[in-house]
């Protein structure tokens, strides 16, 4: 059964042009028979004249649901094209309003929302220039006033919006293997982060988890350290931060999943942790100013406030309730690390089991009486969790799936049987 996403409430996303630009787009949701968000990326992914796009599932998720306001508006064009393919409507049709003369097409309309809240969130008020979908027959500019600067038409897809100060360069390709990033002697500096999108009201008040540093301080103390950093939005698969990497910034997780790799001198990868929305990463390097003891890479598309370390330093200095909230989170680390070392007094099939146990409690997604780790982890990654030889952690998974207590599927892992779980795991 399909997954609806439900239209956020007023108090996630108020009212405003990000909430009127989410409620036209989820109006060819509807008309489509609220697909899953699966079939819309993978329906874009199909379209010769949309190849050049990328729009994962998290991403088509944050765009009906308000998250995230995509700086991209060929990423706006595509979903809302393979929406009305699927809906049976023509996107350069009139889009009729109150009145009974159409004013705009139906990609003119919510461009012009698009655009609206891209830069009302600015303040500015400013709308830009819109532009007709490849294939339309009407002409914007006997619909509008004269805009300031109007881009010129793709052949495939929507010419671009007049560029403001907001706009970001486009992020250079980093996804190089662990090992050859450290191999290198060059540069060794942190990528750059895709252009920024906008952190919406919602998100900012989320309920973060409790172990998690944004989870433990109130809003006022988020907001002085949020309102220091800059969001990003990086792709599954980016290192955002590379071990022996000198740059010292921090990230504060907003949405996502990341795991911490280490690399020894011998070339031997080692899963340290896993870091989930709340989490702060990169804090090491930045207070004692040494390089990056390890490798931060994204498990699933992230949302992440990057904030440099003069400014993370100079919060910090500036906020007591934040200084101690830091100091809480890096012994929180060292202790987890000194407690998962212990625990090689156990067997190794069961201290398989309690990692599996660690990460259902900690990182999974309750339904029923089901856990599900809903990001992708490698049998080599469980193993040297569990400080185990892989073909033994390959034995143990094979036993607990044998025996009922999990099921494993594509990047995913759920615990059917928690209880039988705890009794193997000795907790």
């Amino acid at each position: 059964m399909t997954r609806t996403i439900p239209m956020p409430s007023k108090g996630d996303l108020p009212d405003g042009p990000r909430r009127d630009f989410v409620t036209e787009l989820r109006r060819y949701y509807r008309a489509a028979g609220r697909p899953a968000l699966r079939k819309v990326s993978r329906a874009i992914e199909g379209r010769a004249d949309l190849r050049e796009i990328t729009a994962s599932v998290e991403t088509v998720r944050r765009m009906v649901t308000g998250i995230v306001l995509p700086a991209d508006q060929d990423r706006v064009y595509a979903v809302f094209r393979v929406l009305c393919e699927m809906a049976d409507i023509d996107p350069d049709a009139p889009r009729w309003g109150d009145s009974d003369v159409p004013s705009y097409t139906n990609w003119q309309h919510l461009q012009r929302l698009w655009d609206t809240a891209l830069e009302g969130e600015e303040g500015t008020g400013h709308t830009g220039a819109l532009a007709s979908s490849p294939n339309a027959q009407a002409d914007p500019a006997a619909l509008l006033p004269p805009p300031a600067e109007k881009a010129s038409p793709s052949p495939s897809r929507p010419p671009d919006r007049a560029a403001t100060a907001a706009d970001a360069p486009a992020a250079r390709d980093v996804d190089e293997p662990l090992r050859k990033v450290l191999d290198q002697t060059g540069n060794r500096q942190r990528p750059e982060p895709d252009p920024p999108d906008r952190i919406s009201l919602g998100m900012r008040k989320r309920r973060w988890p409790s172990a998690s540093l944004l989870g433990s301080i109130d809003e006022a103390t988020r907001d002085r350290l949020l309102d220091r950093g800059t969001v990003r939005e990086y792709p599954a698969d980016r290192h955002l931060i590379t071990q022996g990497d000198s740059s010292a910034s921090v990230i504060v997780l907003l949405d996502g999943v990341v795991k911490e790799v280490g690399i020894s001198s011998a070339g031997t990868e080692a899963l340290l942790a896993i870091r989930v929305a709340g989490d702060l990463v990169g804090e090491f390097a930045a207070l004692d100013n040494l390089p990056e003891p390890y490798t931060v890479t994204a498990c699933s598309p992230i949302i992440g406030c990057l904030i440099s370390q003069p400014d993370f330093l100079a919060v910090l200095s500036e906020d007591k309730a934040l200084a101690q909230a830091v100091n809480r989170s890096v012994i929180a680390k060292v202790r987890a690390g000194s407690k998962r070392r212990m625990e090689t007094a156990f067997d190794a099939p069961t201290r398989f089991a309690r990692i599996i146990r660690e990460l259902a409690v900690t990182y999974g997604e309750r339904s029923g009486s089901k856990i599900t780790i809903g990001w992708p982890v490698t049998q080599s990654e469980l193993a040297s969790l569990a400080s185990v030889a892989e073909p033994t952690a390959q034995k143990a998974l094979r036993r607990l799936r044998d025996i009922g207590v999990i099921s494993t599927g594509y990047r995913s892992l759920t615990i059917l049987d928690f209880q039988e779980l705890d009794r193997i795991a000795g907790a």
